[in-house]
């Protein structure tokens, strides 16, 4: 998006849109996550936030021993891969994690320690809508007419990578579907006349443009 003030032909506005459910912590990880103020959250917050304490995902990270040595194998080549290459030339930072003071300093333990103790998440999580499940392979919601999901809750499984190119994937599929419906079903076009309203004119020549000009 381009502000008034922006350089001409120059977009200086980025959109972002996300929604949070409210729990008692959400002041304090809004505050971790984001820098936003937690006592001024608390009390804009207050009291809905108070009332609900099941509104966080249960992430079972590191259940399976497995996550931990898989973790492990990555950790040791970073660190490999920084003190023992003329480009990078970085030793590991000297100071033992706290809460790690027991094992050898840079040792499997020691590294084990620390993903137990320091590891984290980009929040990439997907499936809560997953496909067969929630919606069919039409990507529309088992038992409601006229809803879709368009996203990556749909993936059934996460990925063993970045999500974006699967929920691209997703999109691109997505607008398919909407086309073949429009084309399909005249109820779509909702007409007095029997020509196209502009709300469906407008509609479908987005989609059209959308799905023309696909990511490669």
């Amino acid at each position: 998006m381009q502000s008034p003030v922006a350089q001409p032909s120059y977009p200086d506005l980025q959109l972002s849109q996300f929604s949070a459910g409210l729990y008692p912590e959400l002041p304090q990880d809004f505050n971790s996550f984001l820098g936003l103020n937690a006592t001024i959250l608390n009390t804009w917050f207050h009291p809905y936030h108070l009332e609900n304490r099941d509104a966080r995902f249960l992430l079972l990270w590191l259940e399976h021993p497995d996550d931990i040595e898989a973790l492990l194998y990555g950790f040791k080549k970073v660190v490999d891969l920084f003190e023992n290459t003329r480009a990078l030339n970085t030793s590991l930072f000297p100071n033992i994690l706290p809460g790690c003071e027991a094992p050898v300093f840079k040792s499997d333990e020691y590294y084990r320690c620390v993903i137990r103790q320091f590891g984290g998440s980009f929040y990439h999580h997907v499936g809560t809508c997953a496909l067969g499940k929630v919606v069919d392979n039409n990507l529309r919601v088992k038992g409601i007419n006229g809803l879709r999901i368009i996203d990556a809750s749909i993936i059934p499984r996460v990925p063993n990578g970045n999500t974006q190119a699967g929920v691209i994937m997703v999109a691109e599929k997505g607008v398919d579907l909407i086309l073949q419906d429009f084309d399909e079903k005249k109820q779509f076009t909702a007409n007095l006349n029997g020509k196209e309203t502009e709300t469906f004119k407008y509609l479908k020549q987005t989609l059209l443009h959308s799905s023309q000009n696909r990511v490669v």
